[in-house]
């Protein structure tokens, strides 16, 4: 990311099946998660099996280190990606 970052490119990475948030996170996913005002942590995740843009959100671990998040899921076509994209900051 940082290289893309360097060259001027905004970068936003949907995260495939592999790197799906679990249980726990791992140092890999830690490197794809954003923050913002309104959604705290989140990271966005491609389902292809159920065709489905999904934004995991309001991310944390509790003492033990188990995640809890928020979860909204977008139907492929279903509005404008752009708007999608920008939800967490409106």
């Amino acid at each position: 990311s940082e290289g893309y970052r360097s060259q001027g490119y905004q970068v936003l990475w949907l995260l495939g099946q592999k790197l799906w948030l679990k249980e726990r996170l791992t140092r890999l996913q830690q490197g794809f998660l954003y923050f913002s005002q309104n959604m705290g942590f989140y990271v966005w995740e491609l389902d292809k099996e159920k065709q489905v843009l999904r934004l995991k959100y309001l991310i944390y671990q509790d003492l033990r280190g188990k995640l809890h998040y928020q979860i909204k899921e977008f139907s492929y076509g279903q509005g404008s990606l752009l708007e999608i994209l920008r939800l967490p900051y409106k």
